[in-house]
């Protein structure tokens, strides 16, 4: 712990004596230091998730570092970079080109696809949210909606591609990320009061290196089979992916109405899961998340946002495809083939959309890895994500209280009812809760459980120097387990210009 306090102020000096007296335009480096207490063995909820991967399940003393430049060499081309260390855990360092609207960037860098921006109430984009360490990648994108030509000024688009790297340290070792997003929006905000976008994000997973050694699909071929996702020869149906397509895809489809109320703001945002063609084909909307936020700049409450979140249907439970076991339809039990869509698993990449241990999409898809806090081991079925059938309701504010003083609550009411393969004992299988009245399950029937968290964030001064007095308390309550824990934090900030 001493040496990490040295390095992180040894490095805040240097860049400081390195830049001072340039013509920069910011910097910014501070540092934070803090406790977590709870009244289990592991923190609650809203004290690990949602924080960039950044906080152990069983932390209880934190250092934290962050460092941030930025440079505009002229009025389109600027230069940023930005670092982020917590108990000698790299969970950002990135370093940016910025074009006019176009951002090119290599690293870690923090950044969410789907839902409304800048939204720190919500509890995770169903694509990618901020609740693992963003994974090293390559990414170019058009970050702000530009106008199409000869539409008007009425038809904007946006978008961006990425190219990245899993770690080593899972099932299947290091696969590539394949990450793309489209976004078009309707502006008439001049002329009615609001705008209307939609999107298409896709995420996929392919190559690797299997437990046996093999190297998996990973060519520039394989890699446009994967960025259309085209099939794949019948030959390799096992090793590379199923007949449909390469590799492990998912992604949402969302759309979001912002409308202006006088001073105000409401932001109405609906997404749809998808893990193949059928899923986000399928029109009949039973598996989506609905948030509505309300923006009030001139009241204390600043901020209101509610949010409904069901994944429950995944295309009915019918089994994915026929078998040699089960062949008709009477062998399905009248299903149509095609369901148990078993968000964010794969029978091949069974670490999931995961990174480092945590969830790229949203937390409430539980873990096995973070059920092992509370549950004794059980049978997962070769999957990571151990619930992905769920339906939750959730609130979330942000207050002013004062002129120095910013609260955050946020409250989670979730129905927790794992997966297709834990009741019926296989994504492939019809056993199970089909088969045996007695048959046990951790989450037959829907288990309950509440999260909640409050956050108090106090700007004052230390020796005539910024500093920021931080405080979390958060409760978990339910079926699954119950917690109650808090952090304690000070940060401050060594220079800014």
């Amino acid at each position: 712990m001493k040496k990490l306090v040295l390095i992180v102020i040894c490095l805040s000096a240097y860049i400081e004596s390195s830049l001072y007296g340039q013509d920069q335009d910011s910097m910014s480096v501070s540092v934070s230091s803090g406790v977590l207490v709870s009244s289990q063995g592991f923190n609650p909820f809203y004290l690990v998730h949602n924080r960039l991967g950044k906080v152990k399940d069983h932390e209880n003393t934190f250092l934290e570092g962050n460092i941030y430049f930025s440079k505009a060499f002229t009025s389109n081309w600027t230069f940023r970079t930005g670092g982020g260390i917590r108990n000698a855990k790299l969970y950002e360092l990135f370093g940016s080109f910025l074009w006019r609207d176009f951002e090119l960037f290599v690293g870690r860098k923090p950044e969410v696809l789907g839902g409304i921006e800048n939204n720190k109430l919500t509890t995770g984009s169903l694509a990618l949210g901020q609740n693992a360490i963003p994974i090293t990648q390559l990414n170019l994108s058009l970050k702000s909606f530009k106008a199409i030509p000869l539409t008007f000024n009425l038809l904007e688009f946006k978008g961006g591609i990425s190219h990245g790297k899993f770690e080593r340290d899972r099932f299947v070792e290091s696969p590539t990320l394949h990450q793309k997003y489209v976004s078009f929006r309707l502006n008439l905000e001049k002329e009615a009061g609001f705008k209307v976008s939609g999107s298409l994000i896709h995420i996929a997973q392919f190559g690797g290196i299997t437990q046996n050694g093999d190297q998996l699909p990973n060519s520039f071929e394989d890699f446009l089979r994967v960025a259309t996702g085209r099939g794949i020869p019948g030959t390799i149906i096992g090793q590379g992916g199923e007949s449909n397509g390469l590799g492990n895809h998912m992604g949402i489809t969302e759309y979001t109405l912002d409308i202006d109320i006088g001073k105000n703001s409401l932001l109405i945002n609906a997404q749809k899961p998808f893990e193949d063609d059928g899923g986000m084909n399928y029109t009949p909307v039973k598996d989506l998340l609905v948030g509505v936020k309300l923006i009030r700049p001139d009241s204390k409450i600043r901020q209101l946002y509610l949010e409904f979140f069901q994944t429950i249907w995944q295309s009915g439970p019918g089994i994915p495809d026929r078998t040699d076991k089960y062949i008709t339809d009477e062998d399905n039990f009248g299903f149509k083939y095609g369901g148990r869509d078993d968000f964010y698993n794969n029978y091949l990449y069974q670490s999931g959309l995961t990174y480092q241990g945590r969830i790229l999409s949203n937390p409430l898809f539980l873990t096995y890895n973070w059920s092992q806090n509370f549950e004794e081991p059980f049978a997962n079925y070769e999957n990571e994500i151990i619930n992905n059938r769920i339906r939750a309701f959730h609130f979330g504010s942000l207050i002013q209280a004062s002129q120095d003083l910013l609260l955050r609550t946020m409250m989670t009411y979730s129905i927790n009812y794992g997966t297709y393969a834990g009741l019926y004992e296989g994504r492939f299988a019809w056993e199970g809760i089909q088969t045996d009245p007695d048959f046990e399950y951790v989450f037959l029937g829907g288990k309950n459980q509440f999260y909640s968290l409050v956050e108090g964030v106090y700007d004052t001064q230390l020796f005539k120097q910024p500093v920021k007095l931080k405080a979390m308390l958060a409760g978990d309550f339910g079926q699954l387990y119950n917690n109650v824990g808090m952090e304690l934090g000070i940060e401050f900030l060594l220079s800014s210009y």
